[in-house]
């Protein structure tokens, strides 16, 4: 079963996501948002179930040496990163009893990029699946990855 917990930008989802991990055991990722002089700075994944945390996301004009995965607008992912949670996450299903959560799907998605291929494949397996959708990304993902059974939380 697909569950989406969905809300607008800074509306508690990543909190959601979290405190749903902590009352249903499981793992997968969230991410976690770093501010500076008022705007996010950074973004790390933090893997639920062994605690721990890397850089995925900075601003364009912070980054140091890091190798680039993807970006959008003024974010770029770093590649370390992504292959870690890519290569973990190939592996929660078998490894995993409870539900499996990623935070968050949205445009690089709706583009067929980015998690695309992840999240389609987990989708494909008998798991329950959390996923965070931003509201204003929720139709084009459902249209994107075919969804038509889901609940909303």
């Amino acid at each position: 079963m697909i569950h989406i917990v969905t809300g607008k930008i800074n509306s508690g989802k990543t909190t959601t996501m979290l405190r749903l991990y902590q009352s249903l055991g499981g793992d997968g990722f969230v991410s976690l948002k770093t501010m500076k002089q008022g705007r996010p700075h950074r973004f790390d994944a933090l893997r639920l179930k062994t605690g721990e945390r890397r850089v995925l996301i900075k601003r364009r004009d912070d980054l140091n040496t890091e190798n680039i995965a993807f970006s959008v607008g003024p974010y770029v992912f770093i590649k370390e990163t992504v292959d870690w949670i890519k290569s973990t996450l190939k592996i929660l299903p078998v490894d995993t009893s409870g539900p499996i959560f990623f935070d968050e799907v949205g445009l690089l998605e709706i583009a067929q990029d980015g998690f695309y291929d992840d999240v389609t494949w987990l989708m494909s397996q008998n798991i329950t699946l959390y996923l965070s959708v931003r509201t204003s990304c929720l139709n084009q993902i459902l249209k994107t990855f075919h969804v038509t059974t889901y609940e909303l939380k």
